[in-house]
């Protein structure tokens, strides 16, 4: 026996409340992941999506980007499994992005600052925030704990993987030039504030840095000058441009000096090796050599953490910024270039 119109309307009512606690439509980790990774990566925050699938909008909505990528890859699903789902899943969008826009407050905020609206009877949800009178939707993602189910594989995953292998090679090998280039900066800072005269600075990309005096008078400031400030000095960098689009390369730098300099201290500390030789030497207890490695290396990995989706890890299967990826090479590239005239000019 068919249920009657009422009863339906009844069921639909409840299951909207029901849907509308976040108890039962819970905000899961890899969504948590997502929505970080494409703020930072929104190209202008000021510029509507132009794409077909969202036509007619209110002009006061920002669409990101991706959301047009998100609504292809699901509409080309429906339409394959029904024609015409496709159409009823894009109408149910519009409509729910024009609620959006009219109520925007409407929603309530289920993590950080960023709200949700269901779209029903879709199980998918428009993830949006409130920045002043601009609202700024980010994504259309499904409401599934199970990441794999969005976005399959499809003929763009292969262009997604090279760029993803060229933003994290990238960022590894800018990441090591440039600590090196601010770990010898320290010196020659430490070096220059107590006296010391320099006789000759060593960078070249496939040699360890180093810094030769002429006279230093205070060896073992000039010494703890290099890590400490080899840390400090990218430490803030990242706290300075934390809000900006990109942080999260600035991070990952943060992060890769403070383990390759807590790693380099107390780790040389074993066989007297660099600078950990020259501290014990100079009269460095060897625990505070002990006491650097363990403050900066956890510091490091916190600082790397749940960064994965930037770099094409986990949720984001393969997607990076190919802004970042690209504008990575080229200052790695350009980088390489002066460390080898500075070389060989020097």
């Amino acid at each position: 026996m068919e249920p009657s119109p009422e009863t339906l309307l009844l069921v639909e009512e409840y299951r909207h409340e029901l849907a509308a606690s976040g108890d039962v439509v819970p905000v899961h980790p890899w969504q948590e992941e997502e929505l970080t990774r494409r703020k930072d990566q929104l190209g202008s925050p000021g510029r509507q999506s132009s794409g077909k699938l969202l036509d007619g909008l209110p002009a006061e909505l920002i669409i990101a980007h991706q959301v047009e990528n998100d609504l292809a890859t699901v509409f080309q699903w429906y339409e394959s499994r029904r024609p015409g789902r496709g159409e009823e899943f894009l109408d149910c969008v519009r409509a729910g992005l024009k609620s959006i826009s009219r109520n925007p407050l409407m929603n309530p905020i289920v993590c950080h600052s960023y709200r949700r609206s269901l779209l029903r009877p879709f199980p998918f949800a428009a993830f949006y925030e409130c920045d002043g009178e601009k609202v700024i939707v980010y994504a259309m993602l499904p409401i599934s704990p199970d990441p794999k189910k969005w976005h399959p594989p499809n003929q763009t995953t292969i262009g997604n993987r090279w760029h993803q292998v060229v933003l994290i090679l990238s960022t590894l090998v800018g990441s090591w030039l440039g600590m090196q280039i601010v770990h010898e900066f320290g010196h020659v800072l430490g070096g220059w504030l107590t006296g010391g005269q320099v006789a000759r600075v060593v960078l070249h990309p496939l040699t360890i840095s180093r810094t030769d005096w002429a006279h230093d008078p205070n060896p073992l400031v000039e010494v703890w000058a290099g890590p400490i400030l080899g840390v400090l000095l990218p430490l803030a960098c990242w706290a300075l441009f934390c809000r900006r689009r990109g942080v999260y390369l600035v991070r990952f730098f943060a992060g890769f000096c403070c383990i390759a300099n807590g790693a380099y201290i107390a780790g040389g500390s074993f066989d007297r090796l660099g600078d950990a030789g020259d501290l014990l030497r100079l009269g460095s207890p060897i625990w505070l050599l002990w006491l650097f490695g363990i403050l900066t290396i956890p510091l490091g990995l916190w600082l790397w953490h749940r960064q994965g989706p930037h770099f094409g890890l986990g949720s984001a299967r393969g997607r990076v910024s190919v802004r970042a990826a690209y504008g990575t090479l080229i200052s790695v590239i350009i980088l390489t270039i002066l460390e080898i005239l500075f070389f060989f000019n020097d």
